[in-house]
């Protein structure tokens, strides 16, 4: 066993022991876009296209191979489009998911999406970026997020460092590398992922 540095009282951590998970995680996972017990309700729908992004924290010394969205009471009719993108704080393709031009991605409520990306990462460092998902439908999806009653504004959200909010507008997979828009703070836009 080795010992990490960052693991309290000079315990290893799980994934030392091939365990990749966290306590409040609904399935194995790396890391999540927030605390579980936080995810109280949903996004609003997504307009069509539109690239939904929230912040997420990756830890250093993974390999990130794919992500899971969690679809609420709102599913996907007539999807042409969809993905999940990985990006770095400057918005940069890190990875990427293919088209979901056909397939089931999104058409339950209540239910995980997890997708692979095209090619897995490795973070060698701990890296703060954003988690993407943009749906091209003629009703989109909604998914589990964060929900206050009486809701915070678009001007709150804004508030640097944006954490949730759309990235323009985007509907075929971007290529990894390429730079989608930069993140404007949109309410009710806190999607709870988590990345394998």
């Amino acid at each position: 066993m080795t010992i990490s540095p960052a693991s309290p009282l000079g315990a290893g951590s799980l994934t030392e022991y091939g365990i990749e998970t966290f306590p409040d995680a609904p399935g194995p996972g790396i890391t999540e876009t927030f605390d579980r017990r936080l995810a109280t309700g949903s996004t609003s729908n997504q307009t069509t296209g539109v690239v939904l992004a929230t912040a997420i924290d990756l830890p250093g010394g993974e390999t990130i191979s794919g992500a899971t969205f969690y679809t609420a009471g709102g599913a996907v009719t007539a999807r042409t489009h969809g993905w999940y993108a990985l990006c770095d704080t400057n918005m940069n393709i890190l990875a990427v998911t293919a088209d979901q031009a056909a397939g089931s991605a999104w058409s339950v409520a209540n239910t995980p999406y997890p997708l692979n990306f095209t090619a897995a990462i490795w973070t060698s460092h701990a890296l703060p970026g954003y988690l993407c998902v943009s749906c091209t439908a003629t009703i989109t999806p909604n998914f589990v997020g964060i929900y206050n009653s009486g809701g915070p504004t678009d001007a709150f959200a804004s508030i640097p460092p944006v954490l949730s909010g759309t990235a323009g507008t985007k509907t075929t997979p971007p290529a990894i590398g390429s730079t989608l828009a930069a993140v404007t703070g949109v309410a009710y836009s806190s999607a709870y992922a988590i990345v394998y």
